[in-house]
């Protein structure tokens, strides 16, 4: 028994200088991130170049994901309205210091991970009370042998990451609303024919230059559809290229992937309850084989700056009763998907 209890004491004492080497090992991978932060805050420096030398891949890709898509996709700031991840601050300051404050290992099994305080010490010139602190949570763990934050904490429960991936997210649910003002709708027999000629001169256009070989989609898309139609479809193909995951396996304008030839009649303009106008094209194609085949198309359009744009493509099915196809609905489905494959690829 006194035997077993021995080595139960050689083991434990064992282990207690591997923790806290590895304690003093955050610590001074923390301490080489402030000399590095000073250096660059107080120099008028971009910190970029911190997050991509010291954090984890995985928040770099979360992090860079959301900024784009705030500049791209939402047009606004959410994720960074608190000012950088560094300084969590947005208010002017002349000067910053770091320190180590904390280094405590967490009770997560599955890595060996350690949450940190640094404490910001600011000055400002022309402040009344000139020196302010606050301190900045963070997590550090290491990856392949190197230490490397990993996610920064604030509140109680909150962390970037899980705000960052719920940024991304929203995107794909909910930041491709077209917004127009039924103001702008006047729903008479003169917009109506209007409408008619425009759609009509849209889609003899395209087919004119599909029909000589000069097709290019998005360049339509670009200039006849919708601003947030147009960044769903930019959105698709982004998320296409950076997974190297076919999406769209369909040319929108042809609603097929093998045309050599297209015609299209425009028909049945109507307008809905909140303003938008429905147009019906009948498509006919030729495929590069000869074989002929048609379609109906529900057009959705709404106005937009004194022009009448393209808002979504509905397949509308041949048979009565049969599930219509709805770019938008298929779109949303699709960027779901990637984003929720993109999620898990980063664990």
């Amino acid at each position: 028994m006194m035997k077993r209890f021995a080595i139960v004491l050689v083991l434990i004492w064992a282990a207690l200088p591997l923790f806290s080497q590895q304690e003093k090992e955050v610590k001074s991978f923390l301490q080489e991130v402030c000399t590095e932060l000073e250096k660059v805050q107080n120099n008028g420096v971009s910190d970029m170049i911190i997050t991509e030398k010291y954090c984890s891949t995985r928040y770099k890709a979360l992090y860079n994901e959301s900024w784009r898509m705030e500049r791209q996709v939402l047009k606004e700031c959410v994720f960074h309205c608190m000012g950088g991840i560094w300084t969590r601050i947005s208010d002017y300051f002349d000067s910053v210091k770091y320190s180590v404050s904390e280094v405590q290992r967490t009770d997560n099994p599955k890595k060996e991970t350690y949450r940190a305080r640094l404490l910001l010490q600011f000055h400002c010139d022309s402040y009344t009370t000139s020196d302010w602190s606050i301190p900045l949570d963070l997590l550090v763990e290491a990856k392949n042998g190197t230490w490397r934050i990993s996610d920064f904490l604030f509140d109680k429960d909150g962390s970037d990451t899980e705000m960052m991936e719920e940024s991304v997210v929203s995107c794909a649910n909910n930041s491709f609303t077209s917004y127009f003002s039924p103001k702008e709708t006047i729903l008479n027999a003169e917009t109506k024919k209007i409408i008619t000629q425009d759609i009509t001169q849209i889609f003899k256009t395209i087919e004119k230059a599909y029909n000589q070989g000069n097709m290019n989609p998005y360049v339509f898309i670009r200039k006849y559809c919708s601003p947030t139609f147009t960044n769903f479809y930019k959105e698709v193909i982004y998320w296409e290229t950076k997974l190297g995951t076919p999406t769209l396996d369909y040319d929108i304008w042809t609603r097929s992937s093998d045309c050599k030839q297209i015609s299209y009649q425009v028909s049945d303009i109507s307008f809905t309850a909140e303003g938008k106008a429905l147009a019906k094209i009948s498509l006919s194609r030729t495929a590069q084989n000869g074989s002929k085949s048609s379609q109906s198309v529900q057009i959705e359009l709404i106005p937009n700056n004194g022009k009448w744009l393209i808002d979504n493509f509905i397949d509308l099915p041949a048979k009565t009763g049969a599930q219509s196809f709805s770019d938008r609905a298929f779109f949303t489905e699709a960027l779901k998907n990637n984003i929720e494959l993109w999620l898990t690829s980063l664990q």
